[in-house]
């Protein structure tokens, strides 16, 4: 494999590395002794995501047919499940892709913090500007979503996945489930 900016890293129940390779668009796997295996997701933008058939994925604006799975722009970071499901950070397209073992896009996590962070509310609360500003606000659904999403973390203990919202300044956790995902945190 070669590297273009490597950013994040993972080791796998098994012991093969994971490599998200920023410049690169995409995410490489080597053997435990640094054979290369394989590679998964290649460069795109994606337009903005929408729920379809609840699953959360980029449509087609024509078809309103899922397309595009597994392409990436600036991936920053990996993680494993003892299933082998990849959860990899997709900076720039702002959203969390998952892949099966073999490297196939299964789903998409575009983030779902309907409330603030404490945080993110004091901020608010202290000030009395963006508070009228939101009211006039039609929807702050943009709010929910992740914007640049930095580092992803699989807790194989709880089966949590935690993403790190860059932009937002603030984490999202979700618990997986054998068949699919909920969104359970907002810190």
């Amino acid at each position: 494999g070669e590297f273009n900016q490597p950013w994040g890293i993972t080791i796998d129940p098994k012991g093969d590395v994971y490599v998200a390779d920023w410049k690169n668009h995409r995410v490489q796997k080597f053997a435990a002794d640094g054979k290369f295996l394989t590679t998964f997701g290649r460069y795109g933008v994606v337009p903005p995501a929408t729920f379809i058939q609840e699953q959360v994925t980029p449509p087609d604006m024509f078809t309103k047919k899922v397309t595009e799975a597994g392409l990436l722009n600036h991936p920053t970071d990996v993680a494993v499940d003892p299933e082998g499901d990849v959860y990899v950070t997709d900076w720039a397209n702002h959203r969390v892709c998952i892949f099966d073992p073999e490297g196939d896009h299964v789903a998409t996590l575009v983030g779902e913090a309907q409330v603030l962070s404490k945080w993110g509310q004091m901020s608010i609360d202290a000030n009395p500007d963006m508070k009228k500003a939101r009211r006039r606000v039609k929807s702050l659904e943009p709010e929910w979503r992740f914007a640049f999403p930095t580092a992803v973390e699989f807790d194989p203990d709880t089966y949590r996945i935690i993403v790190a919202d860059g932009q937002r300044q603030r984490l999202q956790i979700y618990v997986k489930d054998r068949d699919y995902l909920d969104p359970q945190a907002n810190l």
